[in-house]
């Protein structure tokens, strides 16, 4: 079969992984929102995922959201005339770091309308959508968890890691990773590791920082705060806030024993997937998808916003650390079930 997908391969190993799976079940991959809106290739399957990036990312900032409609029903109806069928993979219910807005309201329900299978990470995912948008309750669902990231794994020894970043061999290290943006709770991370009593904690973030508001006063006051943070020399945090490349990711995940989230809301994240597979505890709250995505792994929950649960969840991790067996840090079970060919194999024997 042919499939298209409305996403490049890029740092994120997610679609890498995805179109490595098809193709070694034999099958053509064509990537890229320009392929979707300009070829005139045929596919057997259209694969979507991140409605976001075709509607807000590829067209001209002063386009109308009535044109925006047009077009995107146009070429719907195009690949529906040649009989292909659609498919949406839902990351989340609304933009990344966007409040409620109706234009993304009115694309992510135009694509559901004309989606054949709505493909899920957890079945939680299923019930918040319908809530969402109701017109999905009469479509089909399915459920493929997320995927791991061997594709970029590597084995690292911790100590070697830890001189890289300059972090002691005693410390225990609580990891906050990612694109640090303001839904992902860095004051929430910060006052619960205040809490958190531990002799010989350490807080090491990592990640590009995203500045809250555009202000130029508030712009300034971050700029001078993280020059401060990454500069000063902590004997219980480090900071390092920019782009994390490839190479980079397994000492970084290597230095942790154990990795830290704190946003109140989201519907999935690659971190909790990326932990699992560099074998590294996890402490999460329980919303969205997140508690579905550990149950085969290592984890803590707390609920969400709330500092002194996060605080007993990560001693409760520590103490588990101080006294585990092999079988803690055994992800062979996660692996099996968040396998990239198992996720493909649900999406084709299903749609076919």
């Amino acid at each position: 079969m042919r499939i298209l997908i409305t996403e490049q391969p890029s740092d994120n190993g997610y679609i890498g992984s995805l179109v490595d799976a098809y193709q070694s079940q034999g099958h053509e991959v064509i990537c890229g929102a320009t392929n979707f809106f300009n070829s005139n290739v045929i596919p057997d399957i259209l694969h979507i995922h991140w409605p976001e990036r075709i509607h807000n990312w590829y067209f001209q900032a002063d386009t109308s959201l009535q044109e925006k409609i047009r077009i995107l029903t146009d070429r719907f109806e195009w690949y529906r005339s040649h009989n292909t069928k659609i498919i949406h993979t839902i990351h989340n219910l609304r933009p990344h770091d966007k409040k409620n807005n109706d234009s993304d309201s009115d694309v992510f329900n135009l694509i559901i309308n004309y989606s054949d299978m709505l493909i899920h990470h957890c079945e939680k995912s299923v019930q918040l959508l319908q809530e969402t948008y109701p017109s999905a309750k009469n479509k089909r669902h399915i459920i493929c968890p997320h995927g791991d990231y061997l594709c970029h794994y590597k084995k690292m020894n911790k100590e070697a890691a830890r001189r890289i970043h300059q972090i002691a061999n005693d410390k225990l290290v609580v990891l906050s990773f990612g694109h640090q943006r303001p839904y992902k709770g860095e004051n929430f991370i910060l006052d619960s590791f205040s809490k958190f009593n531990e002799t010989n904690k350490f807080l090491f973030t990592a990640g590009k920082f995203y500045f809250p508001s555009s202000g130029t006063f508030n712009r300034s006051f971050y700029k001078a705060r993280n020059y401060f943070r990454q500069n000063w020399k902590s004997r219980d945090r480090k900071y390092c806030y920019r782009p994390v490349s490839i190479s980079e990711i397994p000492a970084i995940f290597a230095s942790a024993d154990i990795v830290f989230l704190g946003q109140s809301k989201a519907l999935n994240s690659g971190v909790l997937a990326m932990a699992a597979t560099y074998q590294v505890p996890v402490i999460c709250p329980d919303i969205g998808c997140f508690s579905e995505a550990v149950q085969d792994w290592t984890h803590e929950l707390f609920t969400p916003n709330k500092v002194d649960e996060a605080a007993a969840a990560l001693e409760k991790m520590a103490d588990r650390l101080r006294n585990h067996d092999d079988a803690l840090l055994d992800n062979a079970a996660w692996l099996q079930k968040n396998s990239w060919s198992s996720h493909v194999n649900t999406i084709l024997n299903t749609i076919t």
